[in-house]
């Protein structure tokens, strides 16, 4: 894995983190639906990235007897 790669995902991972935290906090005082569904949508792209950063991790394992050429590509 690039750690260029890593580096990126995990940025981010942070950036909507907090861009769903503000988004929620910007819901419960404005009671807007809209709001709402952003922040949700947001907290969905964080759960793609963190899914991503998994898949990274995992592909860096070494062969074994199930997976004879690695985890990667």
């Amino acid at each position: 894995m690039s750690h260029g790669s890593t580096k990126a995902v995990l940025t981010a991972v942070v950036a909507n983190t907090t861009v769903s935290i503000a988004k929620f906090i910007g819901f419960s005082f404005s009671g807007s639906s809209a709001l709402l569904a952003e922040a949700v949508h947001s907290l969905a792209d964080t759960a793609n990235q963190a899914l991503l950063y998994l898949g990274l991790r995992r592909s860096e394992k070494v062969a074994d007897k199930q997976h004879h050429f690695g985890y990667g590509q």
